[in-house]
């Protein structure tokens, strides 16, 4: 049966819980990486909401993690959740943005720092 608006799809679930608003917010921003509500087809709303979910069970897993479980399952469910997360991402359209790392414009703070470190040596217009 296909979730129509107003629909709740799970009975005695009203979405006021905190992991319901965590979701939600999450759901929010895959949505918004995707180009927004206009721009996200059905197919990758369902899956931004299976990522939020995903994401979510990490966080709890994390947690369980940092009270002390390193058990070998916690462990195994952690890993196999990260690389279902990054599948699922990377088929939502997730991508690797290089970073600018070059040190800019004579004069600027991060030149400037990278000159008197001798990472980069000074241009002639500098001498």
């Amino acid at each position: 049966m296909p979730v129509a608006a107003g629909h709740t799809p799970l009975p005695d679930v009203d979405g006021r819980s905190a992991f319901a608003r965590r979701k939600r917010a999450l759901v929010a921003a895959f949505i918004s990486d995707l180009g927004g509500p206009d721009e996200a087809s059905t197919s990758e709303r369902v899956l931004a909401d299976k990522a939020a979910i995903l994401t979510l069970q990490l966080q709890a897993l994390e947690a369980r993690m940092e009270e002390g479980d390193t058990s070998h399952t916690t462990l195994d469910l952690y890993g196999r959740g990260v690389g279902h997360l990054n599948r699922l991402l990377k088929t939502l359209g997730i991508k690797r943005r290089a970073k600018d790392v070059t040190p800019g414009e004579p004069g600027s703070a991060l030149y400037d720092l990278y000159v008197a470190e001798g990472k980069i040596k000074p241009t002639e217009i500098d001498e």
